[in-house]
């Protein structure tokens, strides 16, 4: 039995025995030990003592599983130091005790080593001396390597009696020991240090050839894909009383980095640094690159990327600025005007379908209130900006036929000045909708009977108190029988209707929204025996109105409540009655605005559960489930959301 290291990306550590009994290790809840990671696959290796050595067999085809920085597949030893990567994951049996054995006369004493393991920097080996080893790009560390992601003076690794330590000496892109940022650590050999962007191996214990010379200081000189070693005898010309070799001219040996790689150095900078939205950074480091290779292509590219996409970010926060306050056709316009190849297009494009759809439907119902209210300017006015907002409401046939021809056709009787709308449709074969009837016909067409038909137009006005003293005058003196059976009828579903009517309206204002649903309820069910599917009277418009306010007010009472109190789980109560104002009325302006007041806090709770994946923390799946309970199926936080449930099987 042997004990098995893991550590994980935060640093925590834990240890696990490995018996002969195969252990497999990964994210299903079915494996033997679990790791918590969206890096590791559900079923990533398989462990097991097979005469007291650790041997693994890789599950993931060679495609996640790295031993000493490669890639493996199929069954393999893990030998004692040596890390072998588990997606985020270190793991790692304890290294051997170094063993004082009897040197070859023809070998040195082992020697502690830097191997370079990637890059420009692999299978490079650097020895390291007894006492401080500096490391930096000061030209005086022991090892100075001229690289922009290491500091002046980076790190310091101590050699003293067959023990390494480590020291980060307050470095700008720290020091990692075996994927762990570290201020300082103890090393054993075959941990994988790393400086900024450049990777070591630490070995001790491997014996070296001798060179015939003493040992030596070492200076690294690293650019793009080039790398000089130079070997400078200092210590060993300074042991003998004797100055360091002079070049030619008497001046001292300096190493010379071509210009087109220090550039591309500072491009490699540009390039993260735009990746991070830090502009002014990215900026500095085109233009350090500009001024040692002033005709590089890809810097003057960078260059003028980096200027074009400060005045899309310029662009973008002023249109979030203008949607915040409630000015959406400004924001509208400013987040189209983001190129689509734009970082911050992407950010943009939920906002501008989410804008056209709140517009469209402002737009289309003052439209149609203006035409009842015969004031037909106004009416064209918000009906063309309706069908000019997006390529779906161009091709809108039903509107224009519907409303805008209409619209026209009455601007003309009235001989008043106006701009004809012109459908301009892209999409092929959209045929024209005919019209639809007007309540009027629709109403002629269900009564043809004068008598009725004059009753019913009072009712669909919301009239019922009159309408209902005129159908007890017709039943009282026609002499029809057909008209008088209809008659009586259409009195006990109006009957209902008027009094179903007034006691909900009484029950919702004195609070009582379950009651007064279940009266409307009762109400509508006789309203549309009257008025049949198409036409909506003033009652059954109404009743729309007065409860998708009231779920309105109540699921923004819930709302606040939740937010002073800190609790996510009260959202999901405003999400209901929100979601049952849409039902309602889906164009309700106040209800969407809530429901874009719950996908903003989902936002924030999205936010709080990336910190928690990122801790390996099981609470990041309850906050991506309240995302889930709190948006609507459509909304870009639910879909984020769910497919982080899919990706832990968290659904």
């Amino acid at each position: 039995m042997q004990k098995l290291k893991i550590i994980d990306s935060s640093g925590r550590e834990r240890e696990v025995e490995i018996t002969t009994q195969p252990k497999v290790f990964g994210r299903g809840e079915d494996s033997d030990v679990v790791l918590g990671s969206r890096s590791v696959s559900r079923h990533h290796v398989k462990m097991w003592d097979e005469a007291g050595k650790v041997m693994v067999e890789d599950l993931t085809n060679g495609q996640a599983t790295k031993l000493a920085g490669e890639l493996v597949s199929g069954s393999f030893e893990l030998p004692p130091g040596v890390p072998m990567e588990v997606g985020a994951f270190i793991f790692q049996l304890p290294a051997p005790e170094p063993v004082a054995t009897e040197q070859a006369p023809t070998e040195q004493a082992p020697v502690p080593l830097l191997v370079g393991t990637r890059g420009p920097t692999k299978d490079i080996e650097i020895e390291l001396d007894e006492g401080d080893n500096s490391i930096g790009r000061d030209p005086n560390s022991t090892v100075a390597i001229e690289d922009p992601s290491i500091s002046r003076m980076h790190a310091r690794l101590q050699i003293q009696a067959g023990r390494f330590t480590l020291i980060d000496m307050r470095s700008s892109n720290g020091t990692f020991v075996n994927n762990k940022r570290i201020e300082q650590v103890d090393l054993v050999s075959g941990d994988v240090l790393r400086f900024g962007n450049l990777e070591f191996r630490f070995l001790y214990g491997e014996p070296v050839r001798p060179s015939g010379m003493p040992r030596r200081k070492k200076l690294m000189l690293i650019g793009g894909g080039v790398l000089a070693l130079f070997l400078i005898i200092g210590i060993a010309a300074k042991s003998c009383g004797a100055p360091p070799p002079k070049a030619s001219d008497g001046g001292p040996v300096e190493p010379q980095v071509p210009d087109e790689v220090l550039a591309e150095q500072a491009l490699m900078q540009a390039r993260s640094f735009i990746s991070e939205l830090n502009w002014d950074e990215a900026e500095k480091a085109v233009e350090t690159a500009l001024n040692h290779y002033p005709i590089s292509p890809e810097g003057k590219k960078l260059q003028k990327k980096i200027k074009a996409e400060r005045a899309n970010k310029i662009l973008f926060e002023d249109a979030t600025t203008n949607y915040e306050v409630g000015r959406l056709e400004e924001a509208l316009e400013q987040f189209r005007r983001v190129p689509k190849d734009s970082i911050y297009y992407q950010k943009c494009k939920y906002k501008i379908g989410e804008l056209e759809k709140r517009l469209g439907d402002y737009h289309l119902k003052e439209g149609i209130s203006y035409f009842k209210a015969n004031n037909f300017k106004a009416a064209h006015r918000h009906l063309t900006k309706y069908m000019e907002l997006s390529d779906e409401t161009r091709c809108d046939q039903k509107t224009y036929q519907n409303w805008v021809k209409r619209t026209e056709a009455n601007l003309r009787v009235e001989r008043q000045a106006f701009t004809p709308y012109v459908v301009r449709c892209d999409k092929p074969d959209v045929q024209p909708v005919a019209p639809t009837a007007t309540p009027e016909e629709l109403l002629r067409a269900a009564f043809p009977e004068r008598e009725l038909y004059d009753i019913m137009l009072l009712y669909y006005k919301g009239k019922a108190d009159t309408a209902l003293l005129s159908l007890r005058k017709l039943i009282a003196l026609t002499n029809n029988g057909k008209l008088l059976e209809r008659a009586k009828d259409i009195e006990l579903s109006m009957k209902i209707v008027n009094g179903k009517f007034k006691e909900g309206t009484a029950s919702l204002q004195a609070g009582d929204i379950k009651t007064a649903r279940e009266q409307f309820r009762v109400a509508l069910e006789n309203d549309q025996k009257l008025m049949g599917a198409e036409l909506r009277s003033y009652y059954r418009e109404d009743v729309g109105r007065q409860l998708s306010l009231r779920l309105y007010k109540e699921g923004l009472e819930i709302f606040n409540r939740a937010v002073d109190n800190g609790d996510a789980k009260m959202l999901e109560k405003a999400f209901v009655s929100w979601s049952d104002c849409l039902k309602l009325k889906p164009d309700d302006t106040d209800c969407l605005s809530g429901m874009q007041l719950l996908e903003n806090a989902a936002e924030q709770l999205l936010q709080a559960a990336t910190a928690f994946e990122q801790r390996d923390d099981p609470r990041a799946i309850e906050r991506w489930r309240q995302v889930v309970a709190i948006t609507r199926p459509e909304s870009l936080p639910y879909k984020n959301a769910k497919l982080k449930l899919r990706e832990y099987n968290a659904e």
